[in-house]
C-alpha cells in the first residue's frame, strides 16, 4: 500500500446479499484501486458476499456484537458488548483509518464513536 492512498473503512451490520450490502461490493469494485485502501467491519456477522470482497482483495472484520434493536441484553451480552467495542477501538487505532463511514442506528452509535475514540480524521 502506498502512502499516498486513502484508508477507507466502511462500519455495516452484515454482508447478507440485500439492499445496502450489495451495493457496496458494487461501490468498492469500482473504486480506484491505485488511490483507495477499503476495509469493511462488520458489527454483527458476516454473510455472503464476505467471499467476494476477499476475493477482491478486501480486508473484511467482524466483531460479532450481540443482541439487536428491541431485545432485552442480560449484563453478560453488555458486557461482551463493551469488550467489543473496546477490540472495535483498538483494531481503528491500528488500521489508522483516513475515513469512517457507517449507516443506520447501531452501526453509526459504535462505529462512529469508536472512530472518533480512535482519533479518525474523518467520519462519515
Amino acid at each position: 500500500m502506498g502512502s499516498d492512498m486513502i484508508k477507507f473503512v466502511y462500519v455495516i451490520g452484515t454482508l447478507r446479499v440485500v439492499g445496502f450490502y450489495f451495493l457496496l461490493v458494487e461501490l468498492i469494485k469500482g473504486l480506484d484501486k491505485s488511490r483507495f485502501w477499503p476495509t469493511v467491519i462488520c458489527m454483527f456477522s458476516g454473510g455472503a458476499l464476505q467471499a467476494e470482497l476477499e476475493a477482491l482483495g478486501v480486508a473484511v472484520k467482524i466483531f460479532n456484537f450481540v443482541g439487536a434493536v428491541g431485545k432485552t441484553l442480560n449484563l453478560r451480552a453488555l458486557l461482551l458488548n463493551l469488550k467489543t467495542f473496546l477490540n472495535l477501538i483498538l483494531f481503528l487505532r491500528r488500521l489508522r483509518p483516513d475515513i469512517v463511514h457507517s449507516n443506520l442506528k447501531l452501526n453509526n452509535l459504535f462505529g462512529a464513536t469508536a472512530a472518533k475514540l480512535a482519533g479518525v480524521p474523518y467520519i462519515l
